[in-house]
């Protein structure tokens, strides 16, 4: 599910890995994805927000420390 309102702004003073925090972090809120649901890959959050994997690496870890995400093996 594409959300077409959220974008990385290059120009913000924001770094972009703080906007894709607060993108997945308001998306959640939403309810776009729903406790015990999948995330995006990493690879289709780079293609998405067009973004390296070590930028969207860093967004997920940040959403990890704050609980608002979690792993599962």
């Amino acid at each position: 599910m594409m959300d077409n309102q959220a974008y990385i702004d290059r120009q913000a003073l924001e770094p972009a890995y703080v906007q894709l925090v607060n993108i997945l972090r308001d998306q959640i809120a939403r309810g776009l994805y729903l406790p015990n649901n999948r995330l995006p890959s990493e690879s289709e959050l780079c293609t998405r927000y067009q973004l390296s994997p070590m930028t969207v690496r860093r967004a997920i870890n940040i959403l990890l420390d704050q609980g608002i995400v979690s792993t599962i093996q």
